[in-house]
């Protein structure tokens, strides 16, 4: 199944993340979306990963991915607006019954999983040999070495400090005479003085670096909790979606990530009587069942059934469905 993609520098990379999902597979590992994959439960399962594991380092192969013409501002958007159809490929991929894939594939799946090293280019910096993962080093981590490094030099300086300085006497060669010579005699303990001092300002400047660095990181981590505790998150309440902190959950209801332009546009009609022609253009349908039509005020995807897209209003649905 795997044959493809035995060859070359990417091909390596191609390799390990085909193993690494294989892995996950054959010990259940995998989200239920993966482990029997539909283009709707690939949008899914990305809206998720977004959700739970954003990471910066992640931006541009999103970008190419979902929104490589730059249609849209933001990866939720961008995801949920992706064509269903163009995630068949990686799930005929996945099901084994194609034999190879697009690279924008593999690297979509080394996502999904969770792959690390990732992205590529992170991964061939070690060649594929050197396993490393940037996520590790955490907060704490960075003002635990700082803090260590402080006290070092702290420590260093105190020494300098006892040490004695030396004065030693330059006397003149039998000969000649001190007023004749042409050359000053230098203080050897002032000259030392002046490198000592020297080098207190410069340990001086990058102890004011670090204490720097210290509080850049100390404001991120600050930052980060904040963000939990702000709506980062949403789902669909009935008839509107619903901000709501990314932490929280909701009894019976998907939590995706936020869209602000889904939660100001997008809501659901449920007095249908009240639409008239003056809906054209303005209000959107989708057939759930034979039996079973819904009117929302913006286009996009149906906020429970996200393989079905909504469609624009035409006479022909107001007549059938509305005016009778």
């Amino acid at each position: 199944m795997f044959e493809d993609y035995k060859k070359g520098i990417f091909g390596d990379y191609k390799r390990e993340v085909i193993n690494a999902y294989r892995k996950k597979q054959s010990k259940g590992e995998l989200p239920s979306d993966l482990e029997s994959p539909t283009p709707s439960k690939l949008r899914s399962q990305s809206l998720l990963a977004l959700r739970d594991r954003y990471l910066q380092k992640d931006d541009q192969m999103l970008r190419d991915f979902f929104n490589p013409e730059n249609k849209f501002d933001s990866h939720e958007k961008s995801i949920n607006k992706f064509e269903l159809t163009r995630f068949k490929p990686l799930v005929n991929f996945l099901k084994g019954e194609t034999n190879g894939t697009s690279d924008d594939n593999i690297k979509l799946l080394a996502w999904l999983i969770g792959f690390e090293p990732r992205p590529y280019e992170y991964w061939r910096k070690g060649n594929g040999s050197v396993k490393f993962n940037l996520d590790s080093i955490t907060d704490e981590t960075q003002e635990t070495d700082i803090s260590k490094t402080l006290a070092a030099e702290d420590e260093h300086d105190e020494e300098a400090k006892g040490k004695e300085v030396v004065t030693v006497d330059e006397k003149p060669t039998e000969g000649t005479s001190i007023e004749k010579a042409d050359t000053p005699i230098i203080d050897k303990g002032e000259k030392n003085t002046e490198q000592l001092e020297t080098s207190t300002k410069g340990k001086g400047i990058g102890r004011l670096a670090l204490y720097f660095i210290g509080a850049i990181v100390i404001a991120g981590v600050t930052y980060l909790f904040s963000r939990n505790s702000v709506p980062g998150c949403m789902f669909w309440a009935d008839d509107h979606y619903q901000p709501i902190s990314c932490k929280e959950k909701v009894q019976d209801a998907t939590v995706i990530a936020l869209d602000t332009s889904l939660v100001e546009n997008q809501k659901k009609i449920t007095q249908r009587d009240t639409l008239t022609k003056n809906a054209l253009d303005k209000v959107w349908y989708v057939k759930i069942n034979a039996d079973s039509i819904e009117f929302y005020t913006a286009d996009g995807f149906h906020p429970v059934y996200t393989d079905k897209k909504l469609k624009p209003v035409t006479i022909y649905i107001l007549d059938k469905y509305v005016k009778n």
